[in-house]
C-alpha cells in the first residue's frame, strides 16, 4: 500500500517521513479533496505501524494534470483531481521506477469523485 499526494499538499508524506505530525503553513489547493494542512494522528499512527504500508509518492501539478487527461481518454471518467492521484502515482512509478520491481506486479488504484472543478482543472493545465 502506497499513498499518493500532490506536492504542496503533502502533510501526510512529510509527517510519515518525520514520524510525527507536521503542519503545513500553506496548502496547494489544486487537489481540493486532499488539501489539508495537518493529517490525523490516528491515520499517521496506522501507517507507521502497518507492515503493509510501503510509503508515499508525491506528484507535481503537471503530473496530476497529465494523469487526469490520460485517464479521461482511457476510461472516459472525468474524475476530480483527488480521485486521480492514485493513477498519477502509478504513472510516476512507471516513469521513474521509484519503487522496487516486485511492487509493480499487481496494482489497484481507486478512482473516485466526479465533481471536477473546471477552474482548478484549468489551473493544473497551466502547469503542464
Amino acid at each position: 500500500v502506497y499513498g499518493v499526494q500532490l506536492k504542496g499538499s503533502d502533510a501526510f508524506t512529510q509527517s510519515y517521513q518525520a514520524r510525527e505530525l507536521i503542519e503545513l503553513n500553506t496548502v496547494n489547493v489544486l487537489s481540493d479533496g486532499t488539501a489539508v494542512k495537518k493529517v490525523g494522528r490516528y491515520t499517521l499512527t496506522a501507517a507507521l505501524t502497518s507492515p503493509n504500508f510501503g510509503g508515499c509518492i508525491v506528484v507535481d501539478n503537471a503530473e496530476l494534470y497529465k494523469a487526469m487527461v490520460r485517464q479521461d481518454e482511457l476510461i472516459e471518467v472525468e474524475a476530480e483531481a483527488a480521485g486521480t492521484l492514485a493513477y498519477a502515482g502509478m504513472l510516476r512509478v512507471l516513469k521513474t521506477e521509484a519503487l522496487p520491481d516486485h511492487t509493480r506486479e499487481n496494482w489497484l488504484g481507486i478512482v473516485s469523485g466526479h465533481h471536477r472543478d473546471a477552474s482548478l482543472f484549468k489551473q493544473l493545465s497551466l502547469s503542464a
